[in-house]
């Protein structure tokens, strides 16, 4: 009888969708969604042909959750096991150092071959419902992919690249049809370190217990390389590009948010680019240099060592064109330099641009969303930072050797890049010619040339680019300034960045700090007009402007853990993507988390003052506000 009276349930409910197809056939739908959303784990964890269904299970670990801001993402990723971009499972970027053609794999900016799709029926309105033992069938384009519950939810890695139509049905009836068309939305990442993820590599260093104890420096670089047990991996080791960047969490959120496209995510930003050297240039003296570099006498020629080989313009049209690309015309190219004819700071670097390339008319995808971060090194900014850090003449007065100190300090500083706040700072007899006030005063001619070669190399409408201002990390709370205590100079956060001075030429009484006061003036003379300057920039290109500049608050580079420079013996303490209230890297932080051991390499301490994880997950968060609005 229990059989009986099911068959005959089945056999009435059946014929009520004949007789009500037509009738209901609004009240059914069919709700579905794509797996494989994000291109770029189309290329992970296999070397062959990309599989729909294991790039759709790598997104579903990966991806952000509804409601789960990008910080509760971030510590929910750590967990399972952090960044899916390692040495071992290489993606689509293709750093090809022997032929120095960096690029994303062909057809990056397509869809793949095929997607992972998962679907459902909704009924809604006065529809009487579906017994939850009833069986459909589903068809795409006619072929049989499932015989499932109708209340039950189906799967399948073959949705076609150009769509299909997904038609479910019960007995003679046909409850619902949708045609599946899948599209492709691109996100170029472009700019500088804050934007490509400088501080937060893929896999930050691995230490070997120390094999003795005592002062960092007394241990000697030899010592310091051998307790490397395994050097920082990044997915750009030239640009120092990571999995962390606010850009590529901001395009992982856009995929999560978009259930029927795939985000390809040209991620090309570079630490230590500027507008002109690196954007609208090959950029010279890219992070991942040799020591080779040091020694280099010119950077007008290309230094294939030293440099990146192209611009971020030319390797971004060349992911976007779908035939091969061709040289700028000399108009289009003038037309992008005349805005920077009247530059006076760095005017020279005007002759590096003759390598942007274009893609022939109608053969350009388009990008739908343009992430920026810019302005800061065209500027000077970490300059800056070693006006206050590194020992000045004033700091540093050991009578019995006063000559000697006074030639080294004066060294260090100049080839350290200082660059003075403001023509009127002190402590500037050694800093660069031109100051950064100086520099932001220029830095409006720079973004209308960029803004210039976005519309004639990548037809970007204005509404598509979001340019970030910088976060503030010298603030402990509002209105206070984090600071070093003066003639501090043992194991603060700024200590090892003494490491690349020769050990004959150090002075145990330098004051490697940022004291208050020092912190003060950059406060007060540059980040303010920096800020003011990119907003009002953008604005007049009707850009978009992501406001970072709070984003930090409380959460400088003086909170929290650690603050001070762990010993060798204690660096099994040190956690690199721990939950730390600061947000910021300290020059400590850096050389913990991404020293290069025995690589020739010379970024070790180049993450200070740039964003850990959480600070990248707090930037990705204002983006995502920025574009909702």
């Amino acid at each position: 009888m229990p059989i009986f009276r099911s068959a005959l349930k089945m056999f009435l409910w059946s014929l009520l969708m004949v007789a009500s197809a037509a009738a209901c056939a609004s009240e059914i739908s069919i709700e579905w969604e794509i797996g494989n959303r994000f291109r770029m784990f189309d290329y992970i964890s296999w070397h062959e042909a990309p599989h729909a269904g294991s790039s759709a299970a790598l997104f579903e670990k990966m991806a952000p959750r509804k409601n789960e801001n990008s910080a509760s993402w971030l510590r929910r990723v750590l967990a399972a096991g952090g960044s899916p971009y390692g040495a071992e499972r290489p993606g689509a970027w293709v750093e090809d150092d022997k032929a120095l053609r960096p690029r994303y794999q062909d057809g990056f900016a397509d869809a793949p071959p095929f997607f992972s799709i998962k679907a459902r029926l909704v009924v809604a309105g006065s529809h009487p419902g579906m017994p939850a033992d009833a069986r459909c069938v589903w068809r795409m384009d006619g072929q049989v992919i499932a015989t499932h519950a109708c209340s039950g939810e189906i799967a399948s890695d073959a949705l076609p690249a150009t769509g299909a139509l997904l038609e479910v049905s019960t007995g003679d009836a046909v409850l619902a049809r949708e045609r599946l068309v899948p599209t492709v939305k691109i996100v170029l990442g472009l700019g500088d370190s804050y934007g490509a993820g400088e501080g937060a590599p893929d896999v930050p260093t691995t230490w070997h217990p120390a094999l003795k104890d005592g002062d960092w420096l007394s241990l000697g670089r030899r010592d310091i390389d051998g307790f490397v047990k395994k050097a920082p991996v990044w997915l750009s080791q030239r640009c120092n590009r990571s999995f962390y960047s606010y850009q590529n969490m901001v395009a992982l959120r856009i995929a999560a948010d978009t259930p029927h496209s795939t985000v390809a995510f040209i991620h090309l930003a570079c630490a230590g680019a500027e507008i002109v050297d690196g954007m609208l240039a090959p950029q010279r003296m890219v992070p991942g240099q040799g020591s080779q570099c040091d020694k280099r006498t010119t950077r007008d020629a290309v230094d294939p060592a030293c440099d990146t080989p192209v611009s971020q313009l030319t390797a971004a049209v060349g992911a976007l064109c779908k035939v091969g690309t061709q040289p700028l015309p000399d108009q289009d190219l003038d037309r992008i330099k005349e805005a920077l004819l009247p530059l006076e700071h760095q005017r020279h670097q005007l002759a590096w641009m003759n390598e942007l390339r274009a893609c022939p008319a109608g053969q350009l995808r388009r990008p739908d969303l343009v992430l920026l971060s810019v302005g800061g090194n065209d500027i000077g900014f970490s300059g800056v930072i070693k006006w206050a850090i590194l020992p000045s003449l004033h700091s540093d007065k050991f009578i019995p050797r006063l000559m000697q100190t006074r030639k080294v300090v004066s060294a260090v500083r100049r080839k350290g890049g200082v660059v003075c706040p403001s023509p009127g700072s002190p402590y500037c007899e050694e800093a660069e010619k031109t100051s950064a006030v100086e520099r932001i005063g220029q830095l409006p001619l720079r973004f209308v040339a960029l803004d210039t070669a976005f519309r004639k190399l990548l037809d970007a409408d204005a509404g598509t680019v979001v340019l970030n201002t910088y976060p503030n990390p010298l603030q402990k709370v509002a209105g206070t300034m984090c600071g070093d205590k003066a003639k501090s100079n043992t194991r603060n956060a700024w200590y090892l960045m003494r490491i690349h001075i020769p050990e004959m030429a150090q002075q145990k009484h330098w004051q490697f700090n940022l004291t208050e006061g020092e912190a003060g003036i950059v406060n007060r003379d540059v980040i303010p007009r920096l800020t003011q300057t990119l907003a009002r920039a953008a604005s007049k290109l009707r850009w978009r402007v992501a406001a970072q500049e709070r984003v930090m608050d409380g959460k400088g580079w003086c909170t929290g853990r650690y603050l001070d420079m762990l010993s060798p013996a204690n660096i099994g303490q040190w956690q690199p993507y721990d939950d730390n209230v600061r947000m910021v890297r300290t020059g400590a932080d850096s050389f913990l988390t991404q020293w290069p051991g025995n690589q020739d390499r010379s970024d070790g301490l180049l993450g200070a003052f740039h964003p850990n994880a959480q600070g990248y997950a707090a930037m990705a968060d204002v983006v995502l506000y920025t574009l909702k609005k």
